[in-house]
C-alpha cells in the first residue's frame, strides 16, 4: 500500500473521498465532457469468467483503503488491519476464523502503541504484511491522515488542539495471549511504509515514509540502527530529489540478508555479518520489458519491484514489477534476475496496456502448496467494444481509471499462467482499490477492497475461492476415506451460450467451459431414487407420469420431461425407509437454457413435512414460497443438473419446490437421483 492513495484533507469524510476518487477515475484526461456522459456497465453485464466474492462486515464503518496489512496465521485464521483516515480514530486489527466464519476485533493500533487519548494524529494504517515467528505476528504502523502542500501529499498537519504524528511503531501480536508488544518508533518519527523480518535471527527491517529511511531492529539486543535515506529524499523530495520509495523488502531466510530497490533500479543488500547496506554489484532492475521511467517524476514505481516473497524450496526471491506486471525471480547467490512471464490479466495483455493502478498491485503471494503464485491485478472495462479510459498520467499512487479485478495464478514448477476470471460481489459491484492478499490454508483468497452498501463506502474483508480450494477439499476428502461421486450425465441438448435472459445479482454465471468439480462422498453409495414413491402438489399429473422422475432417462427431449402447472409446485420422493443421504442431483429441463426460480429442497421424517423438516437448498431470496429466505444462488439449467451436498442427512422423504423459470411460468422436472445408504441399526 502506498501512503498516499487519497488527496483529501483530514476533514473530508472517508466515504465521500472514496466517491470522489471513483468518479474522477472514470474521467478520461482532457475529455471531461465526453467522460461525464459515460455509463459504467454493471458487473452483471460482464460475460467472461466470473468469480463471486463474499463480503464480510467487520463492524468498522470508517475502514479506509488498506494496503498489504493481512496474512494467514499458523492457526489458520486470517489476520488483517482496516485503515482509517479519521483524525480521531486509528486503524483496527481483526481476525476471521474460516471454520466458524466469526470475526473478532483484536485491537486499536493507536492504543496498542500507547497513544490512546494523546490527541495526536493516530496510527491510521498498517502498510505491511504480517510475519509470523514464535507464535507472534510482527508488523508496523503508518500514518493515515495526510495534508496537501503545494500539490504534494505530506504528513498530516494537525488541526488546532492536536499534536503531530508521533511516528510509526514496530509491533507484535501474540496469537495465544492476544497481547501487543511495542518495539519503538521509526526514525524521524515518520510512518513505516515497508517491513519484513529475519525470523531466525530476530531482526526486523523497515523503510519509512516519506523520506525512505532504511533501519533494522534487533529483538535480542533491543537495538535499532538507522542506515539513512536510501533514495535521495524519497517522496518528501521535490524535482531532482524526488524518488518513489520501495514497497517490499525481501529477506533471505537462510543467511539473513535483506534486499530492497530504488526507482533507478539499484538493488540494495543488508549484510547480516557486517550490519551494513550496499548496492548489489552486477545486477539491477533496469529491464527493457519493465518500461522506461524518469525516477525523479512521481506517480509510478519506476524500476522498483512492487511486491516480493522468499521461496525456501529453491532459495529464490520472486517478485512482480508493478507498472508492467512482469513476474521475475532473483537468485541472490549469482546474483541474477530472470524475467518469467507477464502476469497481468488476459484483457490487459490483449490490449497491450499497463494496469490502471499507477503503482501496480501489492496483492501478490505464494499459495499454501508452495508453488502457486496468486496475483490480484486489473483488467480493462469495455463499453460497446471500446475501452473505458482513465487518466493518462498521475502524480500519485492511485487508480487512474475503473477496472475489473482479476485473479491470476502462476505455477512456478510448470510455468503455467492462468487468468481465473474477474471478481465481482453478488450484487454486481466491482472490488476497488485492491492492494492486499492472504491465501488461506484451504485455498480461499482474501483481500481488503472498497465495499458500498446502503449508500456508504468502507474498506473491509472479502473472500472468494482460488484454484487450490478444490484440490484442498479433495485431498482432505481422500484422507478421510472419501471418493469422487461419479455421475452419468445426459447429452447436451442445446448449443452455444446464453441468450438474452433476464437474471439478477443472485444468478450464477453460465460457463460451459468450466466443468463442475466432483463431489467427494463415502464409498459404496447407491442411487436410492429408483423404486421410490413419487407424489406431487399437482394432482392432475398421473402416477405413471411421475415415475419419469426416477426412470433413469434424463435426456433433454420433450418425452423425458414431466410438466407441472403454474405457480409454486413440488414433487416428493418417499425412499421407503430412512436413509443417510450425501448427494442429490436433479434436472428440471435442460432442453434450452433457462433459470428456474425459487428452487427449494427439503428433507423430513413424515410425508406431510411437519416433522424434523430440514432445508438442504434454497435460492428463494424473497421468500416467495413461504419456506424462508434462501441464501443459495439461482443457476442456469444444463446437462449437469443441480448437485446438492446433503452432508449425510438422515431422512425418508425429500421434497423439491420450484416456481416457474425465465422461459415459462410452468414447472418442468426430468430426473432426480439420491445417493445414500440405509441408516444402520
Amino acid at each position: 500500500m502506498k501512503p498516499h492513495t487519497s488527496s483529501q484533507t483530514p476533514a473530508v469524510a472517508s466515504a465521500f473521498s472514496g466517491l470522489v476518487l471513483l468518479l474522477s477515475a472514470a474521467l478520461a484526461c482532457g475529455a471531461e465532457e465526453a467522460a461525464s456522459k459515460l455509463v459504467v456497465p454493471d458487473g452483471n453485464a460482464y460475460t467472461g469468467k466470473k468469480i463471486i466474492a463474499k463480503v464480510y462486515n467487520s463492524g468498522f464503518a470508517l475502514g479506509h483503503d488498506s494496503y498489504n496489512a493481512m496474512g494467514t496465521g499458523s492457526d489458520g485464521r486470517i489476520y488483517y488491519v482496516l485503515s482509517s483516515d479519521n483524525i480521531d480514530q486509528g486503524a483496527r486489527m481483526f481476525c476471521l476464523d474460516p471454520r466458524t466464519q466469526q470475526i473478532k476485533e483484536l485491537g486499536d493500533l493507536t492504543e496498542a502503541c500507547g497513544e490512546k487519548g494523546s490527541k495526536a494524529i493516530p496510527q491510521g494504517k498498517s502498510h505491511v504484511n504480517f510475519v509470523e515467528a514464535g507464535g507472534k505476528l510482527y508488523f508496523a504502523t503508518h500514518v493515515g491522515v495526510y495534508s496537501i502542500v503545494e500539490g504534494k501529499e505530506t504528513m498530516g498537519i494537525p488541526p488546532a488542539g492536536y499534536k503531530p504524528y508521533p511516528g510509526g511503531h514496530l509491533l507484535s501480536y501474540d496469537m495465544q495471549t492476544g497481547k501487543f508488544e511495542d518495539y519503538g518508533i521509526a526514525p524521524g518519527r515518520e510512518g513505516v511504509l515497508t517491513f519484513n523480518m529475519d525470523k531466525k535471527r530476530g531482526r526486523l527491517f523497515a523503510m519509512t515514509w516519506p523520506s525512505g529511511i532504511f533501519f533494522r531492529y534487533n529483538l535480542a539486543t533491543k537495538d535499532q540502527k538507522e542506515f539513512g535515506k536510501m533514495c535521495a529524499k524519497g517522496e518528501d523530495g521535490v524535482g531532482a530529489e524526488y524518488r518513489t520509495v520501495c514497497r517490499s523488502i525481501a529477506v533471505n531466510q537462510d543467511d539473513g540478508s535483506a534486499y530492497f530497490t530504488t526507482s533507478e533500479g539499484t538493488i540494495y543488500r543488508y549484510d547480516p555479518a557486517t550490519d551494513t547496506v550496499a548496492p548489489v554489484a552486477g545486477e539491477d532492475m533496469r529491464k527493457d520489458y519493465f518500461g522506461l521511467y524518469d525516477p525523479t517524476s512521481p506517480g509510478h514505481m519506476g524500476y522498483n519491484w512492487r511486491q516480493t516473497f522468499w521461496r525456501p524450496s529453491d532459495r529464490m526471491i520472486y517478485g512482480v514489477h508493478g507498472n508492467s506486471g512482469y513476474l521475475f525471480r532473483f537468485d541472490p547467490t549469482v546474483p541474477r534476475i530472470e524475467v518469467l512471464d507477464r502476469i497481468t490479466s488476459e484483457p490487459s495483455k490483449r490490449c497491450g496496456m499497463f494496469d490502471q493502478f499507477s503503482y501496480g498491485y501489492l496483492g501478490f503471494a505464494l499459495g499454501p502448496d508452495g508453488k502457486t503464485i496468486h496475483y490480484l491485478t486489473g483488467g480493462p472495462i469495455y463499453i460497446d467494444g471500446k475501452r473505458l479510459a482513465g487518466k493518462a498520467k498521475t502524480a500519485m499512487g492511485e487508480a487512474k481509471g475503473l477496472e475489473d479485478l482479476h485473479l491470476v495464478t502462476y505455477d512456478i514448477e510448470t510455468g503455467k499462467y492462468t487468468d481465473n476470471g474477474a471478481v465481482f460481489y453478488e450484487n454486481g459491484q466491482r472490488p476497488l482499490y485492491v492492494n492486499a492478499i492472504a491465501v488461506g490454508k484451504d485455498g480461499m483468497v482474501y483481500t481488503l477492497p472498497r465495499i458500498t452498501e446502503n449508500g456508504k463506502t468502507r474498506s473491509d474483508l472479502v473472500a472468494f475461492p482460488g484454484p487450490l480450494c478444490n484440490a484442498h477439499a479433495q485431498s482432505s476428502a481422500v484422507g478421510a476415506g472419501l471418493v469422487p461421486l461419479v455421475l452419468k450425465l445426459p447429452a447436451p441438448a442445446f448449443p452455444g451460450t446464453p441468450k438474452d435472459i433476464a437474471t439478477n445479482a443472485y444468478t450464477e454465471p453460465y460457463d460451459p467451459s468450466k466443468p463442475r468439480p466432483p463431489m467427494m462422498v463415502p464409498a459404496g453409495l447407491k442411487n436410492l431414487a429408483p423404486g421410490s414413491m413419487v407424489t406431487s402438489s399437482d394432482k392432475n399429473v398421473p402416477t405413471e407420469d411421475l415415475r419419469k422422475l426416477t426412470d433413469g432417462d434424463k435426456e433433454g427431449s420433450d418425452s423425458s420431461i414431466l410438466l407441472l402447472t403454474k405457480g409454486k409446485q413440488w414433487v416428493q420422493l418417499d425412499l421407503g425407509s430412512p436413509a443417510e443421504i450425501f448427494a442429490i442431483v436433479f434436472w428440471h429441463a435442460h432442453n434450452s437454457l433457462k433459470v428456474y426460480h425459487d428452487v427449494v429442497v427439503q428433507a423430513a421424517d413424515d410425508a406431510d413435512f411437519t416433522t424434523n423438516v430440514r432445508t438442504l437448498f434454497n435460492n428463494d431470496h424473497d421468500n416467495a414460497c413461504g419456506l424462508g429466505v434462501g441464501t443459495d444462488r439461482e443457476y442456469f439449467e444444463s446437462r449437469e443438473g443441480k448437485l446438492v451436498d446433503a452432508k449425510g442427512v438422515q431422512a425418508r422423504y425429500l421434497r423439491f419446490y420450484s416456481k416457474g423459470s425465465t422461459e415459462s411460468a410452468l414447472n418442468e422436472y426430468t430426473e432426480i437421483e439420491v445417493y445414500g445408504r440405509p441408516v444402520k441399526g
